[in-house]
């Protein structure tokens, strides 16, 4: 089975309660045969004093026939405080079906929306990433990619941006060293999961910020290039940055792509913020195979 992940970010969208922005559209790329689903990501581009924040997503296709399908963000936020420290808010993953599959799903478009339950003053940054697949995906599929996944693998990889990712709305790459890339050992087979995140060390008060790594490899076929939302976004602090130890588990997710080359490969990162707003952060990817 083969997975592709395309993303789209936004910031500062969805400030009118009611009047919904766009965060992107997304070509669905050739070879995609079935919609799985998309994952959200969104948290406030800068908190506002005693004022609660809780987003909602609009879908519009008229290639698959889908016209205003709403759904909730991925959080709902609390009044803000007149200080209070960042948080790291997770992705949500929901899924999504069409009618249409095979060649007819090919380059069709699909809208991304955004709104405030109610107003928020200063908006949202936002990440959408859709999730295809070249086979029906399986309820245990679905299952995993919302979080409960407990596959097994037999070989994996790390890569490291220290003090150097999250930092730019720029696609920034990370390196050409195999200690910044995914090194694929010869004699995979197939790639099951992936998880990346970032660890904020130097954040920027009242800068909420939603990043996205981007993985490139000539020597798959097919492989193309992948988008994947960081794990977490970060909800920027009200006002002065309160210190404050803020832990998250980093989740393998499902990241399926058979028939590998023979031979070890390598995969190239590069990452893109919605806005700039670290100095600092540190990141890191890992993938998995058999």
């Amino acid at each position: 089975m083969r997975l592709w992940n395309q993303v789209v970010l936004g910031t500062i969208l969805g400030k009118s309660a009611g009047t919904y922005n766009d965060i992107g559209t997304i070509t669905i790329r050739k070879g995609s045969n079935h919609i799985v689903g998309y994952y959200v990501s969104i948290v406030n581009a800068k908190p506002t004093a005693d004022e609660a924040s809780t987003a909602r997503i609009r879908i519009n296709s008229s290639d698959l026939g889908l016209s205003n399908f709403e759904q909730p963000g991925n959080c709902i936020g609390a009044e803000g405080m007149a200080a209070q420290q960042s948080s790291l808010v997770p992705k949500t993953f929901y899924p999504l079906t069409s009618e249409k599959t095979g060649d007819a799903l090919h380059f069709a478009e699909i809208t991304f929306s955004v709104t405030g339950v109610v107003a928020c003053t200063e908006g949202f940054e936002c990440g959408i990433q859709l999730v295809t697949s070249d086979e029906p995906p399986s309820e245990a599929l679905l299952n995993a990619l919302r979080g409960d996944w407990c596959g097994s693998y037999t070989g994996g990889n790390g890569a490291i941006e220290a003090a150097g990712a999250g930092n730019s709305a720029s696609l920034a790459a990370w390196g050409t060293d195999d200690a910044s890339m995914l090194v694929i050992d010869a004699g995979a087979n197939n790639l099951v999961g992936i998880a990346y995140s970032l660890g904020p060390n130097a954040e920027t008060a009242n800068t909420g910020i939603v990043n996205m790594l981007e993985l490139t490899c000539p020597d798959i076929p097919g492989f193309g290039k992948q988008e994947i939302l960081c794990n977490y976004a970060v909800s920027g602090a009200l006002g002065t940055v309160i210190d404050a130890i803020k832990e998250m588990p980093v989740r393998i997710l499902p990241f399926a792509f058979d028939n590998l080359p023979s031979n070890k490969v390598k995969i190239s990162l590069s990452d893109i913020s919605s806005i700039t707003g670290f100095t600092a952060a540190d990141g890191q990817a890992n993938i998995v195979w058999n």
